[in-house]
């Protein structure tokens, strides 16, 4: 089976005739372009050439098709299993058999997602989790979730039946509200009729309501059995594999129990979630067929298009995103009237699985001049808003969107609370920003068959003048001004003119006490760079920014009254490739991830007082890892007095890695984009106390509870404590206070294997647990200990004191040494 082949419709894997898999993977259809044609095949296979599908089609005879997951050129199709286009097909046949075109347009609007599932996205929601979260371990999910496969009706048992008790535990013993207005009186037809439209749990609490309504328990009549599957109802997708000896009742409650539980669930789940995504394609397809619907706009777009503030909701190649430019139009406003002002701006929509995205705009300006852009619904109807008469011209345009496509459009002052877009998820990043409208001089647009996918403002003034002012943010739209070298500032809007990539930032909260540690996130590879950033406080409280999961943490600790005032960026092109902190004592960090690579510029951000947060553009690796996460564009928030560029490299000092020696041992790096990193800590004053740092939620490769770096405090000549980090800091375990005097003599370290098998590296491992031995005691941490640690009391020994420890990690191996 090819993971590369996925299903345009269900998202699952297409099986080629050759291999074990189940006969409905194996059976495809296809729909194809054909000298400028959209043609249906019929029944076809897949197999292991370089054109890989095999169908034949009506006037034209057996052919071969390769798949379109780019810009390729040639013949191409878009390939499903001949089942789906079965279950989907029943909804409406001659819907879709008139909509070949606006399907294959649609099917065009997608991006191929190369994830898992491997699939075509075009905004729509697959459902996948009504099956995946069923299916156990590494089973075949083809071969459980059969939707071909039918069952003869079962053998109903009076349990399986709504009993008159059910509903009687229901009822409130008094007349309801609904008996009150007369419900009950109407004829049982008009009460059938509305019982049709709902569904089945809907009409039992509604005959629980009153007595009057009770009485028509038990023989509802057949005409509601069967409106139980209509195309919108709850069980419309069992229709078609209803036995011809089987009432609709019977077969109603058939299908309801096998979907909770019996062999044939994982099957009937399935073509419900296929049944729902073709609803979803059937009403897409007519909103295309709209005849009010048109494209506006010219087709030439300009030159200086796109290069103004831009909202980009396209992903990159290897990114998630459903969102694929087809064309691009454009409208001028340099003819309208001499003071003439844009007052308003009306968006039409259309419906994509439940989410409403923009795909044209209408512009009003104040001396009544109208221009359209895009695909414009005329008239009223659900895909476009009522519009409003202009009273007033508009100062700013808000936009908000994601990776579907445009969501909301407002103008003026609106503040962004009143912007009502779409459920902000991990999976649906919502992005916003507010551009000045008193400029403009036009705006194109770039769109797929559905929406618009790319927007951008022409205006008479330079982009420099703006700022960050016309960047996309992620949720909500900063309120301060970030600072930002000019470079990196249009670095950003190059960014974010190419694809999705929101702008976003991490605030240092007094709110959330005293700032105690930045943690720098990275995988540590040669082009890794930084992934995220973490902040944690004096009350526990702890703020992350970017990508933190399956990464070495790199932390900075600050002494109380301390705050970070200057920090030192080095970056290759936007990408953020080191940083180093300054704090207002006067200490500075080491340079966080150690220097690995030249770089071609190093900015520096001093700060008059102290930095409030941190701002910049976390995108996904150019290199095409869809894992790996780069900081791109960094800036700062606060009050800057000073920044300085040096665009010369010029390697800064790094202390922990000048006095390590080279080690000639299995290097811990070199896997996927994975480095390593030095740490060392000599040991020259009293410790006051140790405290561990342990692993407080699991991760790809480590175990919840194992340690992951010590924590050492000393005692300065003022007898304050300060911390020095040997390991890497990823949560806190508790603190061992060493007595006056108390000497460290040995580590003893438990190890074990990384969680997920890392064949090329056999002879490395990671550290378990760590027990620090005294002259008085033995200290453990390890995982049975949780956070906390182990006391085990000892006789006086004597011995040479640790006077150096080196501990060299990455996100996946230890190697800790002491002397």
């Amino acid at each position: 089976m090819n993971r590369n082949n996925p299903c345009c419709i269900c998202g699952l894997a297409l099986a080629t005739q050759d291999s074990d898999s189940v006969q409905w993977a194996r059976d495809i259809r296809a729909l194809c372009k054909v000298e400028n044609k959209t043609v249906l095949s019929d029944i076809g296979s897949v197999d292991g050439d370089t054109s890989p599908y095999n169908v034949v089609l009506s006037h034209y005879g057996p052919r071969r098709f390769s798949y379109r997951c780019s810009d390729s050129s040639g013949e191409f199709c878009y390939p499903f299993h001949a089942t789906c286009w079965s279950v989907v097909d029943e909804i409406d046949h001659e819907g879709f058999s008139n909509g070949l075109d606006a399907l294959f347009d649609i099917f065009e609007s997608g991006h191929y997602v190369r994830e898992v599932p491997r699939c075509l996205n075009w905004g729509q929601d697959l459902y996948l989790r009504d099956i995946v979260d069923e299916v156990p371990g590494r089973a075949d999910l083809l071969k459980l979730t059969d939707p071909s496969i039918f069952f003869d009706p079962l053998q109903m048992q009076p349990s399986c039946f709504p009993r008159s008790t059910d509903i009687d535990t229901l009822l409130i013993g008094q007349t309801s509200a609904l008996e009150a207005r007369g419900l009950p009186s109407l004829p049982e037809e008009i009460l059938v009729s509305i019982f049709c439209i709902l569904d089945y749990a809907d009409v039992l609490c509604l005959l629980a309501t009153c007595k009057g309504l009770y009485r028509m328990n038990g023989r509802l009549p057949n005409s509601f059995w069967k409106s139980r599957f209509w195309i919108f109802n709850e069980t419309a997708f069992a229709s078609s594999i209803r036995p011809s000896s089987c009432s609709y009742k019977d077969w109603y409650f058939s299908i309801t129990r096998a979907l909770r539980r019996g062999p044939y669930r994982l099957n009937l789940l399935n073509r419900k979630r296929i049944w729902k995504i073709g609803l979803d394609l059937i009403s897409t397809i007519r909103a295309l067929s709209n005849p009010g619907r048109q494209l506006y706009g010219y087709n030439i777009v300009p030159p200086a298009s796109f290069q103004g503030p831009t909202a980009n909701c396209m992903a990159t190649k290897y990114a998630f995103g459903a969102c694929r430019q087809l064309k691009q139009v454009h409208v001028s406003f340099e003819n309208r009237r001499s003071g003439s002002r844009l007052c308003d701006i009306t968006p039409s929509y259309i419906l994509i699985s439940g989410r409403r995205l923009i795909s044209g705009l209408t512009f009003r300006f104040s001396d009544g001049t109208i221009h359209d852009l895009g695909y414009v619904t005329k008239g009223n109807n659900e895909h476009t808003l009522q519009r409003v008469t202009p009273t007033i011209a508009s100062k700013y345009l808000w936009l908000v969107c994601s990776h579907f496509g445009l969501e909301v459009t407002k103008t003026d002052s609106i503040g962004q609370t009143k912007l009502e877009y779409s459920t902000l998820t991990p999976e649906n990043l919502i992005a916003i920003t507010r551009w000045p409208t008193v400029d403009s001089t036009g705006v194109s647009i770039s769109l797929d068959a559905l929406r618009i996918v790319r927007i951008s403002l022409e205006n008479s003034q330079n982009i420099e003048r703006l700022g960050l002012e016309g960047a996309l943010w992620t949720l909500p739209y900063p309120e301060f001004s970030p600072v930002m070298h000019e470079e990196d500032i249009a670095s950003l809007y190059q960014l974010q003119r190419q694809a999705f990539a929101p702008a976003s930032y991490i605030c240092i909260e007094p709110m959330n006490g005293h700032l105690i540690t930045v943690i720098i996130c990275s995988q540590l590879g040669l082009e890794a760079g930084i992934a995220g950033i973490r902040l944690c406080y004096s009350t526990g409280v702890e703020k992350s920014w970017g990508s933190v999961d399956n990464t070495a943490s790199l932390a900075f600790f600050l002494a109380e009254g301390d705050s970070l005032t200057g920090v030192d960026v080095y970056k290759t092109g936007s990408i953020v490739r080191h940083l180093r902190f300054t704090t207002s004592y006067g200490r500075t960090s080491e340079l966080m991830p150690q220097m690995s690579t030249q770089y071609g510029a190093h900015i520096k951000y001093t700060a008059s007082g102290s930095f409030t947060g941190f701002c910049g553009c976390i995108t996904n690796s150019a290199a095409g890892a869809s894992s790996l996460k780069q900081l791109n564009c960094f800036g700062v928030i606060g009050a800057t007095s000073e920044i300085s560029f040096q665009p010369s490299p010029s390697a800064p000092a790094n202390r922990s890695i000048a006095s390590v020696p080279l080690l000639r041992e299995l290097p811990l790096g070199g896997i996927r984009d994975h480095g390593e990193h030095r740490s060392r800590l000599e040991i020259t004053k009293r410790v006051c106390s140790i405290q561990a740092s342990i692993l407080k939620q699991p991760s790809e490769y480590r175990r919840m509870g194992q340690v992951t770096g010590l924590l050492f405090r000393f005692e300065n000549e003022d007898g304050k404590g300060y911390p020095e980090l040997i390991g890497q800091w990823t949560n806190p375990g508790e603190i061992c206070h060493l007595e006056e005097g108390e000497q460290i003599l040995s580590l003893d370290i438990s190890e074990m294997k990384p969680k997920c098998r890392i064949p090329s590296r056999q002879g490395l491992s990671q550290v378990d647990g760590m027990t620090v031995v005294t002259d008085r005691r033995r200290i453990s941490w390890n995982r049975s200990t949780e956070s906390g640690f182990v006391v085990e009391l000892t006789a006086e020994q004597k011995g040479p004191m640790i006077r150096e420890i080196s501990w060299e990690f990455n996100a996946i191996f230890d190697r800790v040494k002491y002397n």
